[in-house]
């Protein structure tokens, strides 16, 4: 449910799980991990998605996450997740994602945080963690017979002309509240209805 508001999103989702989010956002911030790791995350994809992406990587293009990430260190376990993962329809086919951590990245293992279960093998990478592709691969040349999407994730602090768009969007939506900041955020992404929705359930429960 979190991921789909992060996602899609669902402004009056996010705001109830607001406190939620902040500490799971926090808790990963407080976490890093000292030596480059490689992790698989299995989903699925629109095949014009996967197909675009040979697009970003040639353009050499940065693509960001909205949501948290739940990935593993078991390279197999992601892939019977993607292939179990149902699919709406054919235009719809089972990738792996195969990420590159490098070290110092802001990342936590699944046990380190207090909502999950203790797993040692599952790290989540937080909301807004950008990558670049590197690699495309169809199911047909890779030898586990899945198509795979291969990104290096990259710290948003390095990249200079992000972290000018961000502190522009930031100054842009600043207020002296952050319900109000929320809400002209959601203006700003012609979600009116739902400003107004939250407008209504805060100030007339």
């Amino acid at each position: 449910m979190l991921n789909k508001a992060l996602r899609i999103p669902e402004a009056d989702v996010l705001y109830k799980l607001c406190l939620f989010i902040q500490d799971i956002f926090h808790q990963i911030q407080n976490e890093s991990v000292s030596d480059s790791i490689a992790v698989y995350l299995g989903q699925t994809i629109q095949r014009d998605d996967f197909d675009s992406s040979q697009k970003t990587l040639s353009n050499n293009n940065l693509i960001a996450f909205p949501q948290f990430l739940s990935c593993s260190k078991d390279q197999l376990r992601a892939i019977c997740v993607a292939k179990k993962l149902a699919t709406l329809n054919d235009n719809f086919m089972p990738i792996i994602i195969h990420l590159d951590i490098p070290a110092n990245m802001k990342c936590a293992t699944i046990s380190s945080c207090r909502y999950f279960i203790d797993n040692e093998k599952d790290i989540l990478l937080n909301m807004g963690t950008m990558a670049r592709i590197v690699k495309v691969e169809k199911e047909s040349f890779n030898r586990n017979q899945i198509a795979s999407i291969y990104l290096i994730l990259v710290l948003s602090e390095s990249q200079q002309n992000i972290e000018q768009i961000l502190e522009t969007k930031r100054t842009e939506i600043k207020c002296f509240a952050p319900l109000l900041s929320l809400i002209k955020l959601m203006a700003l992404m012609n979600q009116q209805i739902a400003a107004e929705h939250i407008v209504e359930t805060t100030f007339n429960p």
